[in-house]
């Protein structure tokens, strides 16, 4: 009945290191699962950072070209502008003439006039002279002569009015021509100033867009420094979860050594009870496993390994009882060293060190 308890204390004891074991596991793979998720995120933030940066550059260099596009521009309608100008004082300076040269048509034409009716009256005065006789034939002749150097002057003047005509025509084409040109650069100034504007809502889009470049790579600042957050929270999480890891393989190793020696007393006990009243004694030996090893962890003093001084802390066991005990239970390996009272048990092994030593 002891043994029963005691089987049963030692399977609740086995069930709760089990449990532990497990828990442990758990754990260890939620920690992997974070830092895998961590390195993701910050892999992500990195592209995203040098994405920016590289939209930023280009964008730069589209401002810069624009820039150049805008002043040459610039310098293009200040020349134009000048022209405009010379053109618009020339054409005023030709307008003076037209006008100085109008004016004086006018005045040759009244003048023209004037001596065309002064003709109309002198013929009416030699016609007059004409019926008054040869008396005044003498005067009649000067009169004539008046009237050739009359006509003469009118022709003249004539002459001089048909030139001051044809200058005026040739100056209305200069001034037709002036105009049409004054036109044209108007039309030009007008195309550059709509260029001008086009080049001006441009640059203020290129600027809009450096801004947004500027507030992506402080964004992108803002990933990388949330990145090196997460890289530094990462490395710290990978140290805990290293520290972690050892902790939980040196408590899963003291489980397992626990595990051990309470399945070795467990299986003591029942081939003591199965034995129906046979005894089973052992050596005063108690062994430990690290990996697939097994050794010697302490001897009992009084014990028949003790006393024969053939074993000691640290040795490690290959065979019990002519046996080979790789891959064995540490329980099978410790029921191995149990047998009737008075008889012999073969070991053998290497010589080692205590642990610590």
């Amino acid at each position: 009945k002891k043994a029963g308890e005691e089987q049963e204390r030692l399977q609740g004891e086995l069930a709760t290191l089990k449990a532990s074991r497990d828990k442990l596991t758990t754990d260890n793979g939620k920690l992997t699962a974070e830092v895998a998720k961590l390195s993701g995120e910050r892999d992500k933030a990195l592209a995203s950072a040098k994405k920016a940066g590289e939209e930023q550059a280009k964008l730069q260099a589209e401002l810069v070209t624009l820039k150049a596009k805008f002043a040459k521009v610039t310098q293009e309608k200040d020349k134009l502008a000048a022209e405009v100008s010379k053109l618009s004082a020339k054409a005023e300076s030709l307008g003076g003439q037209v006008a100085k040269l109008t004016e004086t048509g006018g005045r040759l034409q009244i003048e023209r006039d004037n001596l065309a009716s002064q003709k109309i009256k002198l013929t009416a005065e030699v016609a007059r002279l004409s019926k008054e006789g040869a008396a005044n034939k003498t005067l009649a002749t000067k009169l004539s002569g008046e009237k050739d150097a009359l006509q003469e002057q009118h022709t003249a003047l004539s002459a001089s009015a048909a030139k001051v005509s044809k200058e005026k025509e040739k100056l209305a084409g200069v001034n037709q021509a002036l105009a049409a040109t004054a036109e044209k650069l108007t039309s030009d100034l007008s195309d550059l100033v709509a260029k001008n504007q086009t080049l001006s809502d441009e640059a203020a889009s290129t600027k809009l867009k450096l801004s947004e470049a500027e507030q992506a790579a402080a964004q992108a600042e803002q990933a990388c420094a949330l990145a090196q957050t997460l890289v530094a929270s990462e490395q710290q999480k990978q140290v805990e979860a290293a520290a972690f890891a050892g902790k939980a393989k040196a408590t899963a190793e003291t489980c397992a050594a626990e595990l051990g020696r309470t399945t070795a007393l467990h299986a003591a006990l029942l081939d003591a009870v199965a034995g129906g009243g046979h005894a089973q004694a052992g050596v005063g030996v108690v062994l430990h496993k690290k990996g697939k090893d097994v050794f010697v962890k302490s001897l009992s003093a009084g014990g028949a390994a003790a006393n024969s001084g053939e074993l000691q802390e640290g040795d490690l066991v290959t065979s019990v009882g002519g046996y080979p005990i790789e891959n064995l239970l540490i329980a099978d390996v410790q029921r191995r060293f149990l047998g009737p009272p008075g008889t012999s048990l073969s070991v053998m092994g290497r010589r080692g060190r205590p642990e610590g030593s």
